[in-house]
């Protein structure tokens, strides 16, 4: 497909890290005047937070796919890992207001029999 627009792409590090930058750095979006890396940051909405080192990263890839990427530090290891993991099965229950004993089942049911494969390597 061809277009008149510049197309932004993300600029990945050597290690395959995003950077969070443009392959040209003075790029600018189609409309807009300012660079890309000129624009101050949006504001927060209250009571939000800006993440900045995150442990981890799910998101729905453009195939439907669900991607995460584990991004640990040096005071993480498995257990801490397993520590978070009971964390967000915590928040789960809490966000969708049900017991965690239900979201615990499913689970158990995803370790017994995965219904996906686990692809891709180490992120940071």
């Amino acid at each position: 497909m061809t277009t008149d627009r510049k197309q932004i792409e993300p600029a990945w590090s050597e290690d395959d890290n995003w950077t969070g930058e443009t392959r040209e750095p003075k790029a600018k979006l189609p409309g807009l005047g300012a660079p890309l890396d000129a624009r101050p940051p949006a504001p927060l909405p209250p009571g939000a937070t800006m993440i900045t080192n995150p442990l981890v990263i799910m998101f729905r890839m453009p195939d439907g796919g669900i991607g995460c990427q584990i991004h640990p530090n040096e005071e993480s290891d498995h257990r801490a890992y397993g520590l978070y993991i009971c964390d967000l099965v915590r928040h789960v229950a809490r966000v969708f207001n049900v017991p965690e004993d239900a979201v615990w089942e499913w689970v158990d049911k995803e370790r017994d029999r995965p219904t996906t494969d686990i692809t891709g390597g180490r992120v940071s």
